[in-house]
């Protein structure tokens, strides 16, 4: 459920200032095929011909990107190239956008006239922000090879939309030529900083200063197994104004506190309730016996009445809406979620801090001199006396004080009455994040397995198949999940329960009965059977020729299996494989099966650990998925003596 703040700023502007320029106006064979070296083409799911882009500021109150992208489209990986939306509101326009398409060998097939491009609301279903729109040029083919060549020019009413500069957004993508330009008063320039790219050529006439980047013959690079996001190794240009106004707003970027003085302004008197839900929130918490309880039951209270949606442009993709206004629609997104959550909180006398986070799989650490707007959510922090609680109010499912994945073990920007401090959301540990898996499977002298199960997901794990969602839905939908998550091939489920227990880690506990058939080969006076019954690690990282960047596992977990087989009478071990302790950089497993009469004991752990690993032990890495996989399968052989 991700939130859309500061989309504007951050997400759209990596995504329209990936792609650029080129002069003139016929696309020529050779331009498209011959003069692309086998460096950037090797590997490519698309090349960007030229890229190239303008960002002039006039004053405070005015600025304007003029970008012209041209990309060949080589396959259907890279088909959302082929698409292009440009969101515009009441603080920006659209003052000219062109879009053509062009096949294999250069020929124009495609010049979209006015009324073929698409305009749409940005937020669906909500009436309240008519005024944030996208129009929308797609010039997507199903035959390939194909270019695209979109130009455009937005004018926007401040300085605070500033834009990031991405040379390669995504994997697979070659780069002919790629420019970025600033240019404007010289004490209005954004500040810059840049990531794997070097400083820009700096021209100067008069009061005028240009800032200039250009980039030639880029290779496509690829995602790696447990890598980064190709931004953290890629040539990238982060920009932030000095100083700006936005919507009357006036604020500064010169460091975090400030910046967060600027958010704290648009809050200022949003907080604010109707008379009759302070009245309602107040006997709600009542005989409450503990602050907690308080926060808890009007977190429920949030989850009961209220869902998301997104608001991303303008002011409005900075500033919540109104509280009331939530109490009168039902409805907000992160921003006005959590500002709502806040004022509910103050009606019961307690305080609250909203906080801004970079949500995701990818989150950059806040530079101390460098305050920029990546946040791309908002959730609410509640101080207690020995510890906070983190409320994230966009979920209707979340368990009570559980951030999870999407917001955990990052720094964030928590907003107080002196401006904003830079502080970091709890990391969940190995311990806090478990799968304990107890079963006991009675095998009859056909194979047949009853199995019953009892599973507990505890911390993350919770999400794993996003298991958190539904637990809330139907029976039938969580019957689907068991089935779609089960490592067991073909099973009859013939009942099942689950239950979120609630603790300060929140922890769901799944139990079933299944019946196996053929859980057990039987071939002769011979019973096969492979212990490991349903949490069978089988990836194994790609081999790479030459690792590039650190490994990086972001999450640690403990999972810990035992499982009793009874099997039938008459059968001795053949053979059983040996106890196995594997103990690398990254973690340990061990597994044992022992054999006592007619029972069979199976008992398996997992301990990996979260960490920054060096690119040059990915070898290790590999092999030690290689021999966890090849544990997890292992048979033991049952013969019969009578």
């Amino acid at each position: 459920m991700m939130s859309k703040l500061f989309l504007r700023k951050y997400k759209i502007h990596l995504l329209i200032l990936g792609f650029g320029l080129l002069t003139g106006q016929a696309l020529s064979q050779d331009v498209l095929n011959r003069n692309i070296p086998d460096s950037i083409k090797q590997n490519a799911k698309a090349i960007v011909i030229s890229d190239e882009a303008r960002f002039q500021v006039h004053s405070l109150r005015k600025t304007v990107l003029h970008r012209r992208t041209v990309i060949t489209i080589l396959n259907p990986q890279a088909a959302n190239l082929g698409i292009k939306g440009i969101n515009y509101d009441k603080s920006s326009s659209i003052v000219s956008f062109k879009a053509k398409c062009y096949d294999e060998h250069g020929k124009e097939i495609e010049d979209l006239k006015k009324s073929e491009f698409l305009d749409r609301s940005n937020i669906s279903e909500v009436s309240l922000f008519e005024d944030n729109r996208v129009r929308i040029a797609d010039l997507r083919r199903k035959v390939y090879p194909y270019t695209v060549e979109f130009e455009y020019e937005v004018e926007y009413k401040n300085l605070f939309q500033t834009p990031n500069w991405v040379v390669q957004p995504d994997e697979k993508i070659g780069v002919l030529k790629s420019s970025f330009e600033m240019a404007g008063p010289g004490e209005l320039i954004p500040f810059y900083e840049v990531h794997n790219a070097p400083e820009p050529v700096k021209e100067t006439s008069g009061t005028e200063v240009s800032l200039k980047w250009q980039f030639e013959h880029l290779k496509p690079v690829q995602f790696e197994p447990f890598g980064t996001n190709i931004t953290f190794y890629t040539p990238v240009i982060y920009t932030t104004p000095h100083r700006f106004e936005y919507d009357g707003y006036p604020g500064e970027f010169t460091n975090w506190s400030n910046f967060g003085k600027w958010i704290k302004s648009l809050n200022t008197n949003r907080d604010q309730l109707p008379e009759a839900t302070i009245s309602k929130i107040k006997a709600l918490v009542a005989d409450a016996q503990t602050e907690k309880e308080k926060v808890k039951r009007i977190y429920s209270y949030l989850q009961q009445n209220t869902r998301y949606v997104s608001v991303q442009l303008g002011i409005g993709g900075f500033q919540p809406i109104e509280a009331i206004t939530v109490d009168n629609v039902g409805y907000g997104d992160c921003k006005a979620l959590s500002n709502y959550t806040k004022a509910m909180l103050k009606a019961a006398g307690i305080k609250s801090n909203y906080v801004l986070v970079e949500a995701g799989q990818y989150p950059r650490p806040l530079k101390k001199g460098f305050a920029n707007s990546t946040f791309n959510h908002a959730i609410l922090a509640v101080p207690m006396k020995n510890d906070t609680i983190w409320l994230e109010c966009t979920s209707q499912t979340n368990p009570f004080g559980y951030l999870g994945k999407f917001t955990s073990d990052r720094e964030v920007l928590l907003i107080t009455e002196e401006g904003g401090v830079v502080v970091r959301t709890p990391a969940y540990q190995p311990e806090q994040n478990q799968q304990i898996t107890v079963a006991r499977v009675s095998i009859d002298d056909e194979g047949t397995g009853t199995v019953d199960m009892a599973v507990s997901y505890k911390g993350i794990q919770i999400e794993n198949g996003n298991l958190d969602y539904y637990l809330r839905q139907g029976h039938e939908e969580q019957e689907k999940w068991i089935y779609r998550n089960s490592d067991i091939s073909s099973f009859n489920l013939l009942d099942f329960k689950f239950e979120l227990i609630e603790k300060d880690l929140p922890e769901i506990q799944q139990k079933s009965s299944l019946e196996i058939k053929k859980l057990a080969s039987i071939s002769g006076k011979r019973l096969f059977i492979r212990p490991n019954l349903n949490n069978k690690s089988t990836y194994i990282p790609e081999v790479l020729e030459q690792r590039k960047t650190p490994i990086v596992k972001q999450f640690s977990y403990y999972d810990t299996d035992s499982i009793i087989y009874t099997l039938p009478i008459g059968y001795v071990p053949e053979f059983v494989p040996e106890p196995l302790i594997l103990e690398s950089s990254f973690g340990k497993y061990t597994s044992q099966i022992t054999i006592d009469g007619t029972r069979l004991i199976y008992t398996r752990t997992l301990l990996m650990e979260k960490g920054t690993y060096s690119k040059d032990i990915y070898e290790e890495l590999i092999s030690f998925y290689k021999k966890i996989a090849r544990s997890d399968k292992q048979k033991v052989v049952m013969i019969n003596k009578t």
